[in-house]
């Protein structure tokens, strides 16, 4: 267990969200955890996460200190880092926090509207327009699929079986480099791994060409 000062680094646009945790592997975890389903995030933080995707988001360790630390450290990098997605500028536990009304209903806000194109929808509505199930979107956004694929790409995975009524049994078309064909054939013909290692890529929510493509670390 880990205590310390950590940082969540958009490395698409170099803008971040510091933090400060006990145990900051387990607080990585809940923070990634709480993104992908849209639940008790820091607005600004899942506004750009949903922008950009989570292989946009890193993850590293600013100092190692003591818990009765944490706080004085915390701020000492909120002020050298100026974080963009910190929601306050001044380092405090939320521990007993208790948010007013119009605080909840802000952040409710907030997990339901999506950006896309210069155009701020509900999840709902923006489904609808680009012709996507709301099941089918939140799956695929759940998994870390960038926004963009998550509202065009026209192939369902394995997971969108049920949001979109798709029979057992049917073979289930990706779409990759320009070519529409089943996995195994996609990794015979682009991959750079096995078909079992991008199948479990994917059940990751690694991108479908990234999961392809990416050679295995050598160990």
């Amino acid at each position: 267990m880990t205590s310390g000062i950590y940082i969540i680094k958009n490395t698409s646009t170099g803008s971040c969200y510091v933090g400060s945790a006990v145990n900051v592997q387990q607080r990585w975890r809940a923070h990634r955890s709480a993104l992908q389903n849209h639940k008790k995030s820091p607005p600004k933080l899942q506004r750009a996460w949903d922008k950009y995707g989570a292989d946009a988001f890193s993850f590293g360790m600013l100092a190692v200190c003591a818990k009765e630390c944490l706080l004085r450290e915390e701020q000492r990098w909120i002020n050298a880092l100026k974080p963009k997605y910190n929601t306050r500028a001044t380092a405090e536990s939320n521990l007993g926090v208790k948010w007013s009304a119009e605080t909840n209903a802000k952040k409710g806000r907030t997990k339901r509207e999506l950006t896309f194109r210069g155009e701020t929808l509900g999840l709902k509505a923006m489904a609808e327009k680009y012709g996507v199930t709301v099941a089918a979107l939140s799956t695929r956004l759940r998994r870390g699929v960038l926004l963009e694929k998550a509202l065009l790409e026209p192939m369902a995975t394995y997971a969108e079986r049920g949001a979109r009524g798709i029979k057992r049994g049917s073979p289930v078309m990706r779409t990759a480099f320009g070519k529409t064909a089943q996995l195994k054939d996609l990794v015979a013909e682009f991959g750079a791994v096995s078909y079992y290692a991008a199948k479990r890529r994917l059940s990751l929510g690694w991108p479908l060409e990234k999961a392809i493509t990416q050679p295995a670390r050598l160990r």
